[in-house]
């Protein structure tokens, strides 16, 4: 087993999210909340509100004429592609490297992350259950405990996790075998990375609880447990875990969707994906 007090270290060690994507995810989790409230947090960051007008008038914005006031900006892009736009710029170079002890290469673990980004987010448009606005930055950030488990870890302990999975008899998944080897898993850690951010309670639920099979009663957990497997199903992020994510179709049905429109999702994303890889270059 793991020491509990040397990941809390670890997770103390991550730059601390900026106050205005903090008071930005708060706001945009919130149904009530308005455009002037969004832009009052914007306004007094120079430094991000040029960089939401450059977002802005980009051509992944497809803006048809030139945006050059903060309020038009947050009415063209939407405060949770902003809150996404900010955490992704905050993680993306952390989860770009290499994290062999998942079988990861350079790039692998930021695109299944965007990826599955992508897929909650392209589901969203196609369920008719309400789904909390920031579960695209709850996909994107649903492995970030990875990257602990990857630092601290022993090769050791790394080895008997992948035993486990690999054994056909136990049908282990990742997240049941790191707990047995580790106390733990990139799940659990995830979770209190989140809130450490003091992101909002749903996107910690969501990221703890993405491997749950047992039934949850909120969406956003649903959408990110749909992402994980659509984000895999298109060959993004397999890593050492190989397809050892079963597609739960209970879940599938709950979001409103038939078996045929799982299919539709994941074509949609693979079509999607490298447009949303390009708005974290811009």
């Amino acid at each position: 087993m793991m020491d509990i007090n040397k990941i809390t270290d670890e997770i103390s060690l991550l730059e601390p999210l900026q106050p205005t994507a903090i008071k930005l995810a708060s706001l945009t989790s919130d149904k009530n909340s308005t455009v002037e409230q969004i832009v009052e947090i914007i306004r007094y960051d120079p430094a991000l509100t040029a960089d939401i007008l450059k977002f802005s008038n980009s051509a992944f914005s497809a803006s048809q004429r030139r945006i050059i006031n903060i309020k038009d900006a947050v009415i063209r892009l939407g405060g949770s592609r902003i809150v996404e736009k900010l955490l992704g710029k905050h993680v993306q170079y952390r989860m770009k490297k290499q994290l062999p002890s998942y079988g990861y290469s350079e790039n692998d673990l930021w695109r299944h992350s965007v990826a599955a980004a992508t897929a909650a987010e392209i589901l969203n448009s196609m369920t008719t259950v309400e789904i909390n606005g920031l579960s695209f930055t709850a996909a994107l950030l649903h492995d970030i405990g990875k990257l602990i488990i990857g630092r601290i870890a022993l090769p050791e302990s790394m080895e008997k996790i992948w035993l486990l999975v690999s054994k056909k008899s136990s049908a282990c998944p990742v997240e049941t075998a790191e707990k047995h080897v580790l106390g733990f898993s990139h799940a659990d850690i995830g979770a209190n990375i989140a809130s450490a951010w003091q992101l909002p309670q749903p996107v910690v639920n969501a990221i703890r609880d993405h491997h749950l099979t047992e039934y949850v009663t909120d969406s956003i957990t649903d959408a990110v447990k749909i992402a994980n497997i659509t984000a895999r199903s298109i060959g993004e992020g397999i890593g050492n875990e190989g397809m050892s994510v079963a597609i739960d179709f209970a879940i599938v049905e709950r979001m409103g969707l038939t078996h045929d429109a799982f299919e539709q999702l994941c074509a949609k994303t693979a079509y999607k994906f490298r447009d949303v890889m390009k708005m974290f270059e811009i």
